[in-house]
């Protein structure tokens, strides 16, 4: 069978953006973007899509810094790592349904898929992994039923 293979392009200054929605199947969004950063990003795509006579889907894929627990401090210093600030300095921690709420805020923003990324220093991923299929079943359970 024939295979149309996506081609998504990572982006997040305005220039580059448009292109992404000029040129590519869908846009990848770095770690710490907060859901204003994600609709101003979806909105610009979407125009420079619109320009380029484009149609059809366009996957925003978001990164989401994901620390499940109390997890302020390991965040901060993930944040700090990572050179982030401001407005940059968005992720999920808490428990199960904050992170769901999180990726709820994305989504509602324009993002079509997000990614969870644990922190760094996650040593043990076991406890991670079992806390994102929780998450995903909340997701999955509060989206609308598809046709």
């Amino acid at each position: 069978p024939e295979r149309t293979v996506p081609v998504l392009a990572a982006g997040e200054g305005p220039k580059t953006l448009s292109l992404t929605g000029e040129v590519a199947d869908g846009t990848v969004l770095t770690a710490g973007s907060s859901p204003a950063m994600v609709r101003s990003a979806a909105s610009r795509i979407h125009a420079a899509r619109e320009a380029a006579g484009r149609t059809g889907p366009h996957e925003i894929v978001v990164f989401l810094m994901c620390a499940f627990g109390d997890t302020a401090s390991a965040l901060e210093a993930e944040f700090d790592a990572w050179g982030f600030s401001g407005e940059r300095r968005f992720a999920a921690s808490g428990d199960d349904a904050a992170v769901a709420e999180a990726i709820a805020a994305l989504t509602d923003a324009g993002a079509t898929s997000v990614i969870l990324q644990p922190l760094s220093h996650d040593a043990d991923l076991a406890p991670y992994a079992a806390a994102t299929a929780r998450v995903t079943a909340i997701v999955r359970a509060a989206e609308p039923p598809r046709p």
